[in-house]
């Protein structure tokens, strides 16, 4: 009698809202899924079968509800596509609905992923600008082996064209010599008067 009263107020609410919320089988069997590939590390997988139980059942609170387990695996460091940022705007998403079952533990790891988002932005900065410097640092050390090895070469190139100059020197001082006893025979020569 107490029960056909309350049935009868709620005016013929689900029956589900007055004994708690069921679990239909779909979304306990896709749930299980996506918590099984997660297990297996396959993250994707995952994803992927949260995402298709949301499109074929997108007014569902279930289909609302895969935003949440997104953004929990999304979260995970140990998803190798883990992204704060992508974990941050799927529980922005999921915190549009306030009658959310998890709000509160929505918007707290919401504070959650903006922060490591922050972080992370901060650690790639830092990184990028440490191998900014180093590869400067790098460029600096090969043009400066560069600037030794044209040094090198030229020094090289100064002493070929040394050498190069010196036996032309050589050459030109034995010619020098040679030409200079030509010369002295032939003043010996006019020097002496013919008979």
């Amino acid at each position: 009698m107490a029960l056909a009263l309350v049935l009868g107020a709620a005016g013929c609410a689900p029956v589900r809202s007055l004994f708690g919320r069921g679990e239909p089988s779909a979304w306990r069997d896709a749930r299980g899924a996506a918590a099984q590939a997660v297990r297996d590390g396959r993250y994707a997988v995952a994803d992927s079968v949260l995402v298709q139980y949301a499109r074929q059942r997108p007014k569902s609170d279930e289909a609302h509800e895969t935003l949440y387990w997104r953004a929990l695996y999304r979260l995970d460091p140990a998803n190798p596509e883990s992204s704060a940022g992508a974990a941050a705007q799927l529980f922005d998403a999921y915190l549009s609905d306030p009658t959310a079952d998890r709000h509160l533990e929505a918007t707290l790891l919401r504070r959650a992923a903006i922060s490591t988002d922050s972080l992370e932005r901060q650690v790639a900065s830092l990184r990028a600008a440490i191998d900014d410097a180093t590869g400067r640092e790098a460029d600096s050390r090969e043009g400066a082996a560069r600037d030794r090895t044209e040094r090198d070469r030229g020094d090289r190139s100064r002493e070929q064209e040394l050498r190069r100059l010196r036996e032309e020197l050589a050459a030109a001082r034995t010619e020098l010599a040679s030409t200079k006893e030509e010369l002295d025979r032939i003043k010996k020569r006019l020097a002496t008067p013919r008979p």
